[in-house]
């Protein structure tokens, strides 16, 4: 089975995701395959009953299915879909539960980075040079941002199927994390005052 990210404008989608644990769930069933509860949990470190829980609300809301094969209590579960949310596509209620999902996928992204900082020296020398980093501001106009956006989305394109199951994965290759973001640093523009019809 394979998945993909869709668009998720539902906000009750959006909070049942906007879970530490949950998104670490998603992401390991992504990575691994089907796996129980238990199985889940020695990975994560997380309680068996725990994970359990997050698993059930993640299959409630579409996320992940079970993937046949039950040995009695234990029930394998597989990912069917990922989440994609645009923020200026929203109504207030969605915007809310998806700047609650932002948070904490930021935070899984953060936590992310740190570790390989940690952990990087007891990587192999090829994957330390491989790594990469960087901070580059200049100017730009919200369209050549937009396009800068875009131009790598295509370059990762052919990797994609790899991580949907539509591709085979090499044999040498690692789960690896493309942290990306381009963002306006100064404040936003001030907008003009609004002009009050008189009434008559």
């Amino acid at each position: 089975m394979s998945f993909e990210d869709r668009s998720v404008t539902d906000p009750r989608g959006l909070r049942a995701l906007a879970h530490p644990t949950r998104l670490a769930l998603l992401e390991l069933l992504a990575y691994e395959g089907p796996l129980t509860a238990t199985e889940a949990g020695e990975r994560l470190g997380e309680s068996p009953s725990s994970c359990s829980f997050h698993l059930r609300q993640l299959a409630k809301h579409g996320y992940i299915e079970e993937a046949g094969g039950a040995s009695g209590r234990q029930r394998p579960w597989r990912v069917v879909r990922g989440a994609d949310y645009a923020a200026s596509e929203s109504d207030p209620e969605t915007a809310l539960a998806g700047a609650a999902l932002a948070k904490v996928v930021e935070a899984t992204r953060q936590r992310r980075l740190e570790e390989w900082h940690a952990n990087a020296r007891n990587y192999p020398k090829e994957w330390q040079d491989a790594s990469f980093g960087s901070y580059r501001p200049t100017f730009l106009t919200a369209a050549e941002l937009k396009a800068m956006g875009e131009a790598i989305d295509k370059l990762f394109e052919p990797y994609r199927g790899r991580m949907t199951g539509d591709a085979p994965r090499p044999k040498d290759g690692l789960p690896v994390a493309l942290i990306m973001h381009g963002f306006p640093v100064a404040p936003p523009p001030k907008q003009p005052p609004r002009s009050r019809k008189t009434a008559k």
